[in-house]
């Protein structure tokens, strides 16, 4: 069963015995929010002590234009997803070092934060469900971005998703995260260094399962099924 399959039969059980009235239309995982209409506004991400990549607007534009295809190819014109690039490298006040003191968790909450904060992200009126994807310049620990290796007391130590002779990306010292914020009716999206900035297997992928995926409630599926809430593998 597809992806779009699923949250189309989820949203109809939920629905199922509301007023006519709120049952038009696709919906957030918790019944919430429309999501007819998505607007993904994609930032790229500078610690303060960083230069941006050379080429950072044609792969930022690469994932965009893959995640809007893939989302309204899956949804067949029942939810429209459109993306923003932000013209310009969003640098932040603090430095590698000081958005990396704490737990994934800690630089998800910080990174996001400061971007919501800056660009007063959502505080209007809505036209489109809004979404906040940022693809972060780094990640959580020192990781090196190609051949997947973070330094150990011996040298170098491989970390990620190496599965049937391919890799893919789900290094632990990444730390891509997600959440949808029920309250506001927003989501934000974090895409690390490892899930984007070296385009390999699965990072497509990765970019929509944070970036969309989870910022409008969508859960991992258990057991496991390989789509793209999966390992998309």
């Amino acid at each position: 069963m597809s992806f779009c399959l699923r949250l189309a039969l989820f949203v109809l059980m939920v629905t199922a015995s509301w007023p006519l009235r709120l049952q038009a239309g696709m919906k957030t995982f918790d019944g919430t929010h429309n999501i007819d209409r998505i607007k993904v506004s994609v930032v790229y991400f500078l610690p303060k002590d960083r230069d941006p990549l050379p080429d950072w607007q044609d792969r930022v534009s690469y994932f965009c234009r893959r995640i809007e295809q893939f989302h309204n190819r899956e949804f067949d014109g029942q939810s429209v997803l459109k993306t923003e690039m932000k013209p310009e490298p969003f640098q932040s006040a603090r430095t590698t070092r000081q958005l990396r003191d704490g737990d994934a968790n800690f630089i998800f909450f910080r990174t996001l934060e400061e971007v919501d904060a800056t660009l007063s992200f959502a505080t209007g009126p809505k036209d489109a469900f809004p979404i906040l994807l940022v693809l972060s310049d780094i990640n959580w620990r020192p990781l090196d971005d190609f051949y997947r290796v973070k330094p150990s007391g011996d040298g170098w130590q491989f970390e990620g998703q190496f599965i049937n002779g391919r890799h893919f990306p789900g290094a632990e010292s990444g730390g891509a995260r997600a959440t949808y914020l029920s309250g506001p009716g927003k989501g934000w999206g974090l895409v690390s260094a490892d899930g984007w900035r070296v385009p390999y297997s699965g990072t497509d992928c990765v970019v929509y399962h944070e970036g969309v995926g989870h910022p409008i409630g969508l859960p991992h599926p258990e057991p496991g099924d390989g789509d793209v809430m999966s390992f998309a593998e």
